[in-house]
């Protein structure tokens, strides 16, 4: 297996990409996503700060 820069990698595009209606929708759930996983204790800020009860 040979290791390229990403520079030398073709990236393939979707001609209409998924999110792009609603990304706040997609943004809100995968920073609740992270803060159930990874913030334990402090995971009450993130909900504090998008305004949903906990």
């Amino acid at each position: 297996m040979e290791v390229l820069p990403c520079s030398r990698v073709a990236h393939i595009e979707r001609t209409r990409k998924p999110y792009n209606n609603d990304i706040d929708y997609y943004a809100k759930r995968n920073a609740l996503r992270a803060a159930e996983v990874w913030m334990d204790d402090f995971k009450s800020h993130v909900y504090m700060a998008w305004n949903i009860p906990m």
